[in-house]
Order: C-alpha cells, then structure tokens, then sequence
C-alpha cells in the first residue's frame, strides 16, 4: 500500500508485505519504505498489530491518502541488523 500527503508534498510511504526466499508471505510483519523526492529515508518493519493504527492515524490524521494498494510482496531476510517498529 502506498500513501501520500493531501498536500503537494514530495513524500511516500510504501508498505510491502514480505516473504522469504521460498515465496512464502510472512503474516506477522509488513515492510515500511518512506521515501523524500525518491531517496529512502527510512526502512523498517513494523509489526502486523501497528500497521492498522498507525495507516489510520495517518490518514485521519495527517491528512495522507492511499494512492495505490497494489503491491508485490518482497523478498526480506532476518537478521541481526534488522529494524523493528
């Protein structure tokens, strides 16, 4: 899912579903790309229990609208660099 500021405003944030290597989606974690002018500023996953509060305190909010809710589901690997929400 993808969503955007109502103002005009070069800032996104996507959020992808992730899978591991054999396609297989994990249920438990979604991946949050934001992104200024194209360049990411910040990545991480953020738990499947966060995702609805913090999508609905964005839009009702901070006024961001979803943009597109089609997104692929990308390969992430877990390890000890990687960033919890």
């Amino acid at each position: 899912m993808q969503i955007k500021p109502t103002i005009d405003s070069q800032l996104v944030i996507d959020y992808y579903p992730i899978c591991d290597i054999n396609g297989t989606v994990n249920k438990d974690y979604k991946r949050r790309v934001i992104r200024l002018k194209g360049n990411i500023i910040k990545d991480v996953l953020i738990s499947m229990t966060k995702y609805p509060y913090q999508l609905l305190d964005y839009t009702e909010n901070h006024n961001y609208v979803v943009t597109n809710q089609n997104r692929l589901p990308q390969y992430y690997s877990f390890n000890e660099d990687t960033i919890y929400v």
